[in-house]
C-alpha cells in the first residue's frame, strides 16, 4: 500500500491543515508530552508530504524546533 496526500491539485483549492493540541497548558506541561506531540506532528507532515509550521508560521524540521525554551 502506498501512502498517498489528502490534497490533490492546489491550484484552485486550499491546502489541508491539522492542528494538533493538547488538554495540556505548554507553561506547565512535562517536556516528555510537548516532545511527543511535536513529534507527531512531524511524522504526520512526513506521511502527508506536507510541513510543519510553529504558532508563528515558520517552517520546523525537527522536534526540539517545537519544545517550549
Amino acid at each position: 500500500m502506498t501512502a498517498r496526500p489528502a490534497v490533490g491539485g492546489l491550484e484552485d483549492n486550499e491546502p489541508c491543515r491539522w492542528d494538533l493540541r493538547t488538554k495540556f497548558p505548554v507553561a506547565t506541561v512535562d517536556p516528555r508530552t510537548c516532545q511527543q506531540v511535536a513529534e507527531a506532528a512531524l511524522a504526520l507532515a512526513r506521511a502527508a508530504g506536507g510541513v510543519v509550521i510553529d504558532t508563528y508560521g515558520f517552517p520546523v524540521d525537527q522536534h526540539g524546533d517545537l519544545l517550549p525554551r
